[in-house]
């Protein structure tokens, strides 16, 4: 009998310590709104080839939010580098065909996205109005991005970059209809506090090098006034 007591009470307090972890590790609640100009919206995202369990979680977390922000949504997951190539030149190119505004977000790792639009007509990249890249040291295609049209491009110049973590703010934030400059703002800050208290709970064992979280802050080129509603 003391052995089931012990046993539950052990269960229900590493079941208090998760959940502590988790409010103590995540963000504040955050509402999705439907912006006012949300049918003259697009978005399209594309997520490079990683482990199953990467792409699943990255379509679970981004899908949900594009689909209640914007009025069509395509998402492409890749299986090799140059996979989904024609297929996402093809949409992306629909959706600026029909759509004032169209925001791209590049979920991977370093890449070269930014090549695969070259051909596109110059009239219709001028609706592209944000990208954002996930990329380790993709700061560094800003100008290729806004020579494209994008009126604005957010990236990192990390080489070692931890982007997920700020995408995860990042993006909850742009979706509340918070204008780019405040949501780079705070979801910088968040990324910065939280891998801290990792690195705290954990004596560092779990946490990058400190000038690795330092460099994953996102930069904004271009318009940082925008937000989802205009």
């Amino acid at each position: 009998m003391k052995q089931k007591i012990s046993a539950a009470l052990i269960a229900f307090c590493l079941f208090a310590l998760c959940l502590f972890l988790i409010g103590w590790l995540s963000d504040s609640p955050r509402s999705i709104v439907t912006p006012a100009n949300r049918a003259s919206t697009a978005a399209i995202a594309i997520r490079d080839n990683v482990i199953p369990f990467q792409k699943f979680g990255t379509r679970l977390f981004t899908l949900p939010y594009l689909e209640k922000c914007y009025n069509e949504v395509s998402y492409f997951t890749q299986s090799g580098r140059l996979d989904k190539k024609e297929e996402f030149i093809a949409a992306l190119d629909s959706l600026l065909g029909k759509y004032k505004s169209v925001d791209i977000f590049l979920l991977a790792h370093a890449n070269s996205y930014h090549r695969w639009l070259n051909d596109l007509p110059e009239a219709k990249r001028e609706h592209i109005r944000l990208v954002y890249n996930t990329g380790c040291g993709s700061s560094s295609q800003c100008a290729d991005w806004l020579t494209l049209g994008a009126k604005a491009y957010v990236g990192h110049p990390g080489e070692q970059s931890i982007s997920p973590v700020f995408y995860f703010f990042f993006l909850r934030r742009w979706s509340a209809g918070e204008k780019l400059q405040d949501v780079i703002r705070e979801s910088n800050e968040l990324m910065l506090s939280k891998m801290n208290r990792i690195g705290n709970l954990s004596f560092g064992l779990l946490c990058p090098e400190t000038q690795d979280i330092i460099d994953s802050q996102a930069i904004c080129f271009g318009d940082s006034t925008l937000s989802i509603d205009n």
